[in-house]
């Protein structure tokens, strides 16, 4: 049995007292038991920091994982603790201790001895240390630290010669008492030291270090043209070809392929490894197969961060989309089309469209094509949804329902109840399909009346004075009602609260024991003891729990500040004197309204006027520059945490009068559709009209860009221009991408940037050298086991030749749009990504080999149309790009000058610039509201045309 004991501080230093730490077995990860003193009084599990942040404990040798999480402010993990007997447990124990740090925001620590012999202590023990944030340059030089440590401990191998045992007891049977002996070793370890004190036992020493752990040290150093993505939604690593990385005795190139690991939890400590001997990686994932010997670890992640020694941020983590959590009930079905049948003989659920289900978490997708049997539609039958897959299940009466999944519908005796907007058909047990427009499921809500649910009493209360309930075709006065009486047989299942259109009574019905009856209007569901009152925007409604605990309510919206986060750039661009209009919803990673309503959002002017400096922010502002200082502040406070502020500091670059004035400017913009249809005109118009002469550039002109040259061509993305993909799909027809002639060109899917690749091509960028076989997935010259025949690259400074293209005194590229929509099949969200990153890159430093002082513009996005499939996927995959874009624009700037970023998105309404379809009908007879449906959700009007490109001449203006 031995001790361990250890402080707990926070990032100040301070002692964190009351902090509750788990010590768990290494192994399975179940509870360890520990104890109070060295005979053996049973301690708790989990015991407690004292007022210095002390604790202590003891156990029996073994080797254990310390957890102290604290709300992420100052959590800790002491990953694989050895303890152990003799003077290797102090050496173990003052590792540990050295390893164990704090951070704002999270931290990790591992002490990590040696998988080969558990028992075996080490004077050389590598100390991990994985942190985020502000904390990677603590972690990169205790990592610097250990690598300089293993480096010291190699004149120790000269040592491990002849006599060495191949397992503890034959060494031990070969010496006498208190003499020394070893024992070979395997992977990282040569061989482990041991002094004999009976012939029953020894006591371990020391390890030395095998060549491998001197050469390789405990973390490599990735080269800079790499391209490693982690996708922990699917759980795959893609390490694209060329990556490699740096050790002691040089470079390795790392073979390009794609790592699958299993990982039940994504927020555990896990390691990527390679090998560089096989040349197959992997990912050791706590609570799982131990990581290999005679390997390099490539990354450490822990609760989905990064950390490596990744100096250009060629490692990229793509965070899982998750739901965790109970979910409310009623979700609805936003986009899909599902039939629930309970005519006899075709029992069953079918989903015809694809829809999506908004939830505390993001979007939850529903797949098309499901066919599921429902088992009786006898009593009630509750049709859910799988809170990952999407995958739909029947429950009947009796069973009791799933807490966490989202529910869709209920059927009950040939009625259907379903959010109103669920595009969810029931066809009842005679076959013909339910309409009952009688019921108004969750359609009320009140006005100057507050309801409690109390579901430890099972009684509602309503206090009213001069209250009101209100539901979509009327409303009516409502009284003080106390003590309204409900059952309910499970206490984790529906609960529908409901008020009589006609005398305001409340009324509470339990799934299960009945339903609301006709001629009520629901104001509230309760689902899995969480309150869900999609209406109840005042909060006037509260929910108490069996324990008699008032359940917090955010409005439907569950706040997670990574989800919830805002997207905005380090710089904002502005003419003197033209107020710019800013729209909330596109400054932030989720669309969605649940969201955007449980916020307050305000500019911080950074001003010298009181009365104007804060404002508040509705659906948007209307920003003038005049009131601007040198930089602002937009920020914002979310419902669930009213005691935090989250803020972004933007600079406000605000050009001089006059900046445009007499100057003559050549405009080359690289683009897809959105810069084809009527951008580089309207681009031209404004700048033109602050003074200067605008003339575009390029080789390619249509209709649609009223003839003026340039280079946005529909349908195309970074991975067209690169060459990476030859093939559009042009209305379900394949049109396979072509070599544009010299000169200009009405040839759209002709690419005017590539030529053929040299052997220094093929040599110096093998990743940049594609096929050109009218392929939607050209391989790379890297890829390609054939090396031989024709290879094709991008090259600006050709393509001004070859094209007689003028030098463009600025450049916009404004791609992303079809890379993230196109080609979704062919291309994982991990190779969108990727390729994306490898055209910006390749784009940039190719025009930059040719033009190095041009003015370079990238355009990360536009705002998107909200609707049920743009949504998800600015949350999912645009949102993480713009921050991606971002980061490796300010890389490259590091290297190349004259390279911005532009934000026009901010500056985009999501909702009043999309067309939309001819004829709307009206809402009602009684009604003239007409009911527009999007007609294209991609492609902005001439409204969203001007908004984007006032944004970009302000750009221009600053920097031209």
């Amino acid at each position: 049995m031995q001790k361990y004991q250890n402080n707990i501080a926070d990032r100040s230093g301070n002692a964190v007292a009351g902090l509750a730490v788990t010590v768990t077995l290494q192994a399975g990860g179940g509870l360890a038991t520990i104890y109070s003193d060295n005979a053996g009084a049973v301690a708790p599990n989990p015991l407690t920091t004292d007022s210095n942040g002390y604790f202590e404990f003891y156990a029996a040798d073994g080797r254990y994982n310390i957890d102290a999480p604290g709300g992420g402010y100052h959590d800790v993990l002491i990953a694989d603790t050895v303890l152990i007997a003799g003077a290797a447990a102090a050496s173990a124990s003052a590792a540990q201790a050295a390893a164990t740090q704090t951070a704002a925001d999270k931290v990790a620590s591992e002490t990590a001895a040696s998988a080969a012999v558990p028992a075996a202590a080490t004077a050389t023990a590598q100390a991990l240390i994985a942190t985020t944030g502000a904390d990677t340059a603590t972690a990169q030089a205790a990592i610097a630290t250990a690598a300089r440590a293993g480096a010291e401990s190699a004149q120790s191998m000269a040592l491990v010669q002849a006599g060495v045992a191949v397992d503890e007891p034959t060494g031990r049977a070969a010496v006498a008492d208190g003499v020394a002996f070893k024992v070979q070793g395997a992977g990282d370890v040569a061989a482990f030291e041991f002094r004999r004190v009976n012939s029953a036992s020894s006591t371990p020493l020391s390890q030395y270090p095998s060549v491998q752990a001197v050469m390789y040290g405990p973390m490599v150093t990735i080269s800079p043209e790499s391209t490693i993505t982690i996708d922990m939604t699917v759980k795959t690593v893609v390490i694209g070809s060329g990556s490699a990385f740096f050790y002691r005795a040089g470079r390795v190139v790392i073979a390009a392929q794609t790592i699958n690991f299993t990982a039940a939890d994504t927020g555990v400590y896990m390691r990527l490894y390679y090998d560089p001997n096989t040349g197959a990686g992997g990912m050791a994932v706590t609570g799982g197969p131990a990581m290999p010997g005679g390997v390099v670890v490539l990354a450490h992640i822990y609760r989905e961060h990064v950390i490596a020694n990744d100096p250009d941020g060629r490692v990229v983590i793509v965070q899982a989309q998750r739901l965790t959590g109970p979910i409310e009930a009623f979700r609805p079905l936003i986009g899909g089309a599902v039939v629930i049948n309970t005519q006899a003989g075709n029992l069953k659920i079918t989903t015809s469209a694809a829809g999506f289900v908004p939830t505390k978490r993001g979007f939850l997708t529903i797949p098309t094509a499901q066919d599921v049997a429902i088992s009786s539609p006898s009593g009630l039958v509750m049709i859910h949804a799988h809170p990952t897959t999407g995958a739909l299940s029947a429950w009947n009466t009796g069973a009791s329902p799933p807490t966490n999944w989202p529910l869709l519908a209920v059927v009950l005796s040939n009625v259907l109840y379903k959010p109103a907007s669920s595009n969810i058909t029931l066809i009842t047990t005679t076959g013909a399909e339910y309409a009952d427009p009688a019921r108004t499921m969750a359609g009320a809500y009140f006005s100057d009346a507050t309801l409690t649910i109390n579901l430890a009493t099972l009684t509602l209360s309503l206090v009213s004075s001069s209250g009101i309930a209100v539901w979509n075709d009327g409303y009516r006065s409502v009284t003080s009602q106390a003590s309204v009486a409900f059952t309910m047989p499970f206490p984790n299942g529906l609960l529908w609260v409901y008020v009589n259109k006609s005398t305001g009574a409340l009324g509470a019905v339990a799934a299960g024991s009945g339903v609301p009856p006709v001629g009520s209007a629901v104001v509230a569901e309760v689902y899995g003891q969480k309150l869900d009152a999609p209406l109840d925007t005042r909060r006037l409604i509260k929910l108490i729990d069996t324990s008699g605990n008032e359940v917090p309510s955010s409005g439907g919206a569950a706040f997670d500040p990574l989800v919830q986060r805002m997207i905005l750039p380090d710089t904002m661009y502005f003419l003197p004197s033209t107020p710019m209009r800013l729209f909330r919803a596109p400054c932030f990673a989720d669309y969605q309204n649940m969201v955007r309503t449980d916020i307050a959002f305000w500019l911080d002017t950074g001003g010298t006027s009181i009365v104007d400096r804060f404002q508040p922010v509705g659906d948007s502002i209307k920003i003038d520059p005049a009131q601007l200082g040198s930089t602002f502040r937009l920020g914002y406070r979310h419902n669930a945490q009213p005691d935090k502020r989250y803020i972004k500091t933007i600079t406000a670059a605000v050009a001089a009068p006059g900046a445009l004035a007499g100057k003559s400017i050549k405009l080359l913009a690289f683009g897809d559709s959105l810069t084809e249809e009527g951008m580089i005109t309207e681009l031209k118009t404004q700048i033109d009209a602050q003074g200067a002469t605008v003339t575009p550039v390029g080789t390619y002109f249509s209709a649609s860009t009223n003839s003026l040259r340039g280079e946005g061509r529909g349908f195309w993305a970074y991975r067209n221009f690169i060459g990476k993909d030859n093939l559009s799909n042009v209305s379900g027809t394949p049109t396979p991408h072509t070599l544009a002639p010299a000169g200009p060109d009405t040839t759209k899917f002709a690419n005017p940037c590539l030529r053929l690749a040299t052997g220094t091509d093929t040599t110096n960028t093998p990743t940049w050298c594609f096929r050109n076989t009218g392929a939607e997935k050209e391989l790379s010259y890297t890829d390609d086991p054939d090396k031989t025949g024709n290879f094709y690259i991008f090259d600006f400074g050709w393509y001004r030749t070859q094209h007689s293209v003028p030098a463009p005194d600025i450049i916009t590229i404004a791609l992303s749009t079809n890379d993230i929509n196109l080609d979704r099949g062919t291309y994982s969200q991990a190779e969108r990504l990727q390729f994306m990153r490898l055209g910006l890159e390749i784009m940039v430093k190719s025009i930059k080999a040719d033009l190095p002082s041009v003015k370079i513009g990238i355009i990360p996005a536009p705002s998107w149309c909200s609707d049920s499939v743009n949504d998800p996927r600015w949350l999912a995959e645009t949102a993480p790009w713009i921050e991606q874009c971002m980061k490796d624009v300010a890389a490259l700037s590091g290297t190349y000058s004259n390279l911005f970023v532009v934000g026009v998105w901010p500056f985009m309404s999501e909702d009043w610039v999309y067309p939309y379809t001819g004829s709307p009908p009206d809402l009602s007879a009684n009604n003239n509201t007409k009911v527009n449906t999007i007609a294209d959700r991609v492609h902005f009007d001439a409204v969203g045309r001007t908004q984007y490109a006032t944004a970009v001449t302000a750009w221009v203006a600053n920097v031209a």
